[in-house]
């Protein structure tokens, strides 16, 4: 379970490396990528990205609060930092 919990911080990383992303654009990204047999849940995703931005590899840009999405949750997108993009380096 270690190695495929490696695996997922190195393909999300590798993806945010390339663009900033959210959530369901990773997961849609990382299903196609991986390839593995079972369809990657938000359940798996999600703590992920938080333990990522917890390590300071990543971090999440919070969705302006405009006229056009009150009402509406925004997408939250998640970017790469300088500590991150050194880390998928190495």
């Amino acid at each position: 379970m270690a190695r495929r919990g490696a695996a997922l911080e190195f393909a999300v990383l590798g993806l945010l490396h390339d663009t900033p992303m959210h959530g369901y654009e990773l997961r849609k990204e990382l299903n196609a990528l991986l390839g593995w047999s079972r369809v990657l849940s938000y359940g798996t995703l999600y703590p992920c990205l938080k333990a990522l931005g917890k390590k300071g590899y990543i971090v999440a840009d919070e969705p302006a609060d405009t006229a056009a999405n009150r009402g509406r949750r925004g997408k939250i997108v998640y970017r790469l930092t300088a500590e991150g993009k050194e880390h998928f380096a190495d």
